[in-house]
């Protein structure tokens, strides 16, 4: 007999973060995953198979760029991929050198995060925009990821090799045998056809748990001034609630019930900043790669469109969608960041909002120091270097331009 399913919470804050938890898995982040009580051997296996492939794949390409370090137009040709691998990687380490700071992210997500509100004689407010657009957005990585590889493999090898004969690999690569013809070109075919969904799967997991994360966030920020701002409702459908049918409500129980209230509210709001706090030491790092490889990736891109001929059909397709979806890949995150910044300042004016111009003395000192906390917004920064948000997005764009410029006139000359 089949067991029942389980009603799902929707203010069970384990619910919430089953999807994150699937990303780590499939980005095979060891620290991350850990926080969760199962594992079995077949994500070993994966986890394995995924760092051995991406290993010799890139020992490949490190090889071949350093055959033809002559040839701008060869390297050029190699570094799209070549960097996806090193990014990849090194976001990997940061995640291996800090599991305290992970697995703490999880942690305090899975106990103090939660999908709704409900507020006694007012509404229910949940967070399921910021849910869903963060799923989406990692829907949409993942079909540009798909639409990019896609043609690439398929259309220089798949095909062919049904025909019999031998097309360039996908990839540039250099291998110690003979990759012209026979079993040589076909098991340099078979491990970058291996490979490349394998990485594409990893970076797709890493940037959507990144992003998934901070969006919950601002959710959570969004609740706090949902319930700031019915406060006083909230406070008088309470003691009605608690008081007897026919009674008159007791204006002084009201007062003390808005104070309770702010001092909880209080003590969310310091959980939602330390997390943040938290959430910085390793998104700053990964931030920071993520700007100047990305930088480099869109230079490279739009360097080889340019100065790189008889290219074929399903290459600019690949490195058309490519371009485009490095483009959108850094104002997602530089406008989730400005989204974070942007509900903090939201908290802050519902505080100076709520009616405290006659109330006591410890509501007043507790919103003075809500004020006080909320009046710097806690951010998160591009290697301590700049702030994530849309200025440091326009300013990547202004970088990576002058770099393209730099590099066709010396290409030129």
């Amino acid at each position: 007999m089949a067991k029942p399913r389980r009603a799902v919470d929707p203010m069970d804050p384990q619910g919430l973060y089953r999807g994150v938890l699937r990303l780590a898995k499939l980005g095979c982040l060891c620290p991350l995953y850990s926080a969760v009580p199962r594992r079995n051997a077949l994500h070993r296996v994966y986890m394995a198979a995924v760092w051995t492939l991406s290993s010799l794949h890139a020992a490949s390409q490190l090889a071949y760029i350093c055959v033809h370090h002559r040839d701008v137009s060869r390297v050029v040709e190699t570094l799209g991929f070549f960097i996806c691998l090193v990014n990849n990687s090194l976001r990997a380490l940061i995640v291996l050198l800090m599991p305290d700071a992970v697995k703490s992210i999880v942690t305090l997500s899975s106990t103090h995060f939660r999908r709704a509100v409900v507020l006694p004689g007012v509404a229910r407010f949940d967070i399921r925009r910021w849910e869903v657009g963060a799923y989406l957005w990692t829907l949409l990585y993942a079909a540009a990821g798909a639409a990019i590889l896609g043609p690439l493999i398929v259309g220089t090898g798949a095909l062919r090799l049904l025909r019999g004969t031998h097309a360039p690999l996908p990839a540039k690569a250099w291998y110690p045998f003979d990759t012209s013809t026979g079993a040589g070109w076909a098991a340099a075919y078979t491990l970058q056809v291996a490979v490349m969904p394998m990485v594409g799967v990893m970076l797709v997991a890493a940037d959507g748990l990144c992003v998934t994360v901070v969006a919950l966030t601002c959710g959570q920020l969004e609740l706090l001034r949902k319930e700031i701002g019915y406060l006083e409702r909230t406070a008088w459908a309470n003691v009605r609630a608690r008081t007897a049918p026919g009674q008159r409500v007791c204006e002084r129980r009201v007062d003390l019930e808005r104070e309770a209230l702010l001092g909880k509210y209080s003590e969310t709001h310091k959980t939602i900043l330390s997390f943040i706090d938290l959430l910085e030491k390793p998104l700053k790092h990964v931030a920071f790669i993520n700007s100047w490889i990305l930088t480099i990736c869109l230079v490279t891109t739009a360097f080889e469109i340019l100065n790189v001929r008889g290219l074929s059909v399903p290459r600019l397709i690949a490195i058309g969608v490519y371009l485009q979806t490095s483009i959108s890949f850094v104002f997602v995150y530089c406008f989730i960041g400005d989204k974070l910044i942007e509900e903090q300042e939201k908290v802050r004016y519902e505080l100076y909002r709520t009616e405290w111009t006659f109330s006591s003395r410890r509501y007043k000192y507790t919103l003075r120091y809500m004020l006080l906390r909320a009046q710097v917004p806690t951010q998160v920064t591009v290697g301590k270097l700049a702030v994530l948000n849309l200025e440091t997005y326009v300013d990547e764009l202004n970088r990576a331009f002058t770099v393209f410029n730099a590099m066709v006139q010396l290409r030129q000359s």
